[in-house]
């Protein structure tokens, strides 16, 4: 698409001046903000429900994990104490160890090399992951369902018939 403006012509991203020189034209996209901050992870709605149905997942199991996922960072570790975890939630610190055990059983979380003292975990990427929001965009093309092939629906009628 061609047009005129005063004595340039604009031709896409290019607008050529009289003499036919090629200028390229700038354009200052707005930046917006992402509309959860930092605060936000993304999570695997299969697991979310496979968590849903396990019958031996406990109500303090879930309690723990969900305190697990609010601390999650962007390397998807979980620098938490387990202490901290039993005064906010209001519970024993042995509940909360038998819960960690319960959730490292399930590989729902991963346990790392001890820092000191303290037992380092982190969330399994299966279940999911947090990251910043400017990367978001190229995880989504990196875990983009490609599209199916225009004879899927032939090829299934082809394995229906008897």
């Amino acid at each position: 698409m061609r047009r005129r403006n005063q004595n340039l012509v604009v031709d896409g991203l290019h607008a050529v001046d009289p003499a036919g020189n090629r200028l390229p034209l700038a354009v200052k996209m707005p930046k917006f903000p992402h509309p959860y901050g930092s605060n936000w992870c993304q999570m695997n709605l299969s697991k979310l429900i496979q968590l849903a149905t396990d019958k031996d997942m406990t109500v303090t199991a879930y309690r723990v994990l969900m305190r697990l996922i609010a601390e999650l960072q962007y390397s998807n570790e979980i620098p938490i104490h387990q202490g901290q975890i039993a005064r906010e939630l209001g519970i024993l610190a042995p509940q909360v160890s038998k819960a960690m055990k319960l959730l490292v059983e399930k590989e729902l979380i991963f346990e790392g090399p001890p820092l000191g003292q303290i037992k380092r975990y982190s969330l399994n990427r299966d279940l999911g992951f947090r990251t910043h929001p400017k990367h978001f965009y190229q995880l989504e093309n990196q875990f983009r369902i490609p599209k199916a092939p225009a004879n899927l629906k032939a090829i299934d009628a082809e394995q229906k018939e008897p």
